[in-house]
């Protein structure tokens, strides 16, 4: 495998392993045992059982838009990062494209290639790709997988990563946390502003509190700590790790798309 290096005008990762963040009073270091949270969550029973069931329902409404919308070349090679069980990569290939499936659980890979013989499907960490540079015309990161990457430094890594391994001109098109969304609640709701105080109950301690990692119990097995930003910041960060942002797909409802809980991103690799 080829490794690329920061080209001139994006930020090199020195900055990112420093600090964690865009600037040091963003967020606070990560621990390994966050690390070994998310390792847990995802190898259990009953997050691996979830994500097979949701294999064979398709794309949701904010991906199938984005890539309609954005990936024009139907024979193109696409890298669906963060494959799970296949839900995406399914979808990919009824479309047209040449996919590779990458997920880090190889649990979720055995269940991905059982289920789908077709694809080449290899188990893979999204910081160190094992591709060489500008192998694909795609990439997918879906159902806010980037999230669970921690701490932040490997985050930026796993971007610049990305970056490298699409040609010139690529798209990258993941979701993410809306941080705008942890915020807000439904005055008119008791079990959203039970759902509300809960979350920021777990997140008290400065070490959440300062952090843009939270402990989410809103998600199916947790709490566990999730990444979380806003659209403007999450922009400031592809433009500094080498992409263009096209387009942020959200709900097309004008009154929720500002704190639309996980919109998707488009950006294109610039030279």
């Amino acid at each position: 495998m080829t490794r690329g290096f920061p080209r001139r005008g994006i930020v090199p990762l020195q900055v990112f392993e420093t600090t964690r963040c865009t600037s040091p009073s963003d967020c606070l270091p990560m621990t390994d045992l966050t690390t070994k949270e998310i390792s847990e969550y995802y190898n259990s029973n009953e997050i691996a059982d979830k994500y097979t069931k949701d294999a064979v329902k398709g794309l949701t409404d904010k991906e199938e838009r984005a890539i309609d919308r954005y990936f024009h070349n139907d024979r193109g090679k696409v890298l669906d990062l963060g494959c799970g069980t296949g839900r995406t990569t399914a979808a990919l290939i009824e479309k047209g494209y040449d996919v590779v499936g990458v997920d880090l659980v190889d649990s979720y890979v055995e269940r991905a290639r059982s289920m789908l013989p077709e694809p080449e499907f290899s188990v893979g960490d999204a910081t160190a790709l094992p591709f060489s540079d500008e192998s694909f015309d795609y990439v997918l990161f879906s159902y806010n997988g980037i999230d669970h990457i921690a701490p932040e430094g490997e985050r930026y890594q796993t971007l610049l990563e990305i970056r490298r391994t699409l040609k010139h001109g690529g798209l990258f098109v993941f979701s993410t946390h809306n941080h705008w969304f942890s915020v807000i609640f439904n005055p008119f709701s008791l079990q959203s502003i039970r759902e509300t105080a809960s979350f920021w109950s777990l997140n008290l301690h400065p070490r959440w509190l300062l952090s843009r990692y939270k402990r989410d119990n809103r998600i199916a097995g947790g709490p566990i700590p999730i990444y979380y930003i806003s659209p403007e910041k999450q922009k400031k960060q592809l433009r500094a790790c080498g992409f263009e942002v096209l387009d942020v797909v959200r709900e097309q409802s004008q009154l929720r798309r500002w704190f639309d809980p996980f919109p998707y991103y488009v950006a294109r690799k610039t030279a």
